[in-house]
């Protein structure tokens, strides 16, 4: 997906996302769900995450992650949180903390979304981590509308539009109604300041003029 950096009547390229989501063989015959998210971009560098989730409940089973602000490599096993992490300036510190059964990874919430039975008025919320440094945060998704979204190709989709409350940061999510891919999400960054995420064609260093909608 294309980043761009929305700052009051301006949009500027910074970078790209890449999401893979795959299924995984296990020891016993066993699979889990796997997602990497690899990105590269002008505020952060380079950063790759890899999530394991069980399947079908998406339970967290593991996070590593490297690059940006924080390197990290967690074991999630019954009722334990167990690794290490690395705040970039800072030493590494051994992580073990308890974690309740019923918490999920944040970063897989947007999952959670796309797979619910999404519809008018639909709404839920989870409990979800997002690092050893901070206690679980109350997720929440709503959906508020529908939306026709232009994506790669030429191509308009039709959407449900998803708000959510990521633990106090306001996200939008457009995921397409028939086959459930995501084709944008904004990620309100401060006052006046958002991430926008889409499928369009990335023109690098790219800067556009953002028109008002009337």
């Amino acid at each position: 997906m294309r980043m761009t950096l929305q700052r009051a009547t301006e949009m500027r390229d910074i970078g790209m996302q890449w999401d893979e989501t795959r299924i995984i063989a296990l020891p016993g015959g066993r699979v889990a769900l796997q997602r990497v998210y690899r990105a590269n971009n002008s505020m952060a560098g380079e950063e790759l995450d890899t999530v394991v989730s069980s399947v079908p409940d998406l339970r967290p089973m593991s996070h590593h992650s490297s690059g940006g602000f924080l390197t990290e490599s967690l074991e999630i096993g019954g009722d334990t949180i167990a690794g290490w992490a690395e705040t970039q300036g800072q030493g590494r510190r051994i992580v073990h903390m308890p974690i309740d059964s019923l918490t999920y990874d944040a970063h897989t919430f947007d999952l959670l979304v796309r797979r619910a039975p999404l519809a008018d008025n639909y709404t839920f919320t989870v409990q979800g981590f997002l690092s050893p440094d901070r206690p679980p945060k109350t997720l929440r998704a709503t959906v508020t509308g529908s939306a026709s979204i232009p994506v790669e190709a030429g191509r308009e989709v039709e959407t449900w539009v998803v708000e959510v409350d990521f633990g106090g940061l306001s996200t939008t999510l457009w995921v397409e109604k028939r086959g459930r891919r995501l084709a944008r999400q904004t990620i309100e960054l401060g006052p006046g300041v958002k991430m926008v995420l889409d499928r369009l064609t990335r023109t690098p260093g790219e800067v556009r003029q953002v028109r008002e909608s009337r």
